[in-house]
């Protein structure tokens, strides 16, 4: 069967895709080259560095209103609409600006990304604008986790109840006793996450839902053994992945999430079975490494050569997506690996 070619009907296979989209790049990893892909243009990627710029920069503004509450207090005292058009505006300033260290940094970026500062900055506001439909999709109660209430008395506040047609402050209602620190702390934690949500469905990819621990899962990682594992909304990228593809390193890699480990190492992969391999198949493992060599990322081969998985533990939520949909908070290179059958897992 002859290569399909540019321009004719035949359709192209996911694979042969996937290598058109991508070019092939060399790094330096433990003193040997690695064979990595990388896409040929790197939008993609762009968007998740504004994303993580501008989302962090939100979340300390948010952390700092916490950590400024008193017990007594009931008004929760940030306005996330004007507050992040405050600080979008200072964002787009930064990198139409003359500071010489942001110029550098900026040149690296489009450098890296293929992009010229248009296309960049471009970039940045269509993130900018998405940051604002959250918000304002929050504030009017959208969701499970509304931003803010607007209410007029204290009378209001203390029942719960809101005037709509009047926004005097962002207002948060408590039951008697309650832990308000503690409670404005869960909300921020369920603000990143669902934000985060909002952000990756809105942009293409398709979120597969809480992640959990089913029977199969478990017997993996406990057999007979009475273990206690993490909560399964904080398992790491690696031990979704190893789960999915029913490998027996999960039950090691899922203890090794909050302390220090070598999982993001190449050289730990190989020593339980996994090889490189060129061409993928459902059921292996996508790596995406760092120029430096370690790993930042994994996830799961899906058929159509769609990845499936969790970026991170400190989020609850597992994604179906493109191998480059998340090439920008995980760098930009990619590798595909294979556990080798009957290969011991024990160190």
């Amino acid at each position: 069967m002859q290569p399909a070619t540019p321009g004719s009907d035949q359709k192209l296979s996911p694979w042969e895709t996937f290598k058109q989209e991508s070019r092939r790049e060399d790094l330096s990893v433990a003193g040997r080259k690695l064979t990595t892909y990388a896409p040929n243009k790197r939008t993609i990627g762009a968007k998740w560095c504004h994303m993580a710029t501008l989302q962090d920069r939100l979340c300390n503004l948010i952390g700092a209103a916490v950590e400024n509450q008193t017990s007594g207090s009931i008004i929760f005292k940030i306005n996330p609409l004007n507050d992040f058009q405050i600080l979008s505006t200072n964002y787009l300033q930064e990198l139409n600006g003359n500071d010489e260290i942001t110029l550098k940094n900026l040149h690296q970026l489009m450098t890296n990304s293929n992009m010229s500062k248009k296309e960049w900055i471009d970039s940045a506001q269509k993130v900018i604008k998405l940051i604002n439909d959250f918000i304002n999709e929050k504030r009017s109660g959208g969701g499970q986790n509304v931003l803010f209430q607007q209410a007029g008395t204290i009378a209001d506040i203390l029942t719960g109840k809101g005037d709509p047609r009047v926004a005097t402050g962002n207002f948060f209602t408590f039951k008697q006793g309650a832990d308000k620190l503690n409670y404005l702390e869960m909300w921020k934690k369920d603000y990143v996450a669902e934000s985060k949500k909002f952000y990756y469905t809105k942009s293409g990819l398709n979120c597969l839902g809480n992640v959990g621990y089913s029977e199969a899962d478990l017997s993996l990682l406990k057999g007979s053994e009475s273990v206690e594992l993490p909560p399964a909304a904080e398992m790491s990228c690696a031990t979704y992945a190893l789960l999915k593809a029913k490998s027996p390193l999960a039950k090691e890699v899922c203890h090794l999430y909050t302390s220090k480990s070598n999982i993001g190492d190449l050289k730990y992969w190989e020593s339980k079975g996994f090889q490189q391999v060129e061409e993928p198949r459902p059921g292996d493992l996508v790596l995406y490494v760092h120029p430096k060599g370690n790993i930042l990322h994994a996830g799961f081969v899906m058929p159509n050569l769609k990845v499936a998985s969790k970026p991170g533990h400190e989020h609850p939520y597992a994604y179906l997506h493109n191998v480059y949909d998340f090439t920008g908070m995980y760098q930009w290179n990619v590798i595909f690996v294979r556990q080798e059958q009957n290969k011991p897992i024990a160190p």
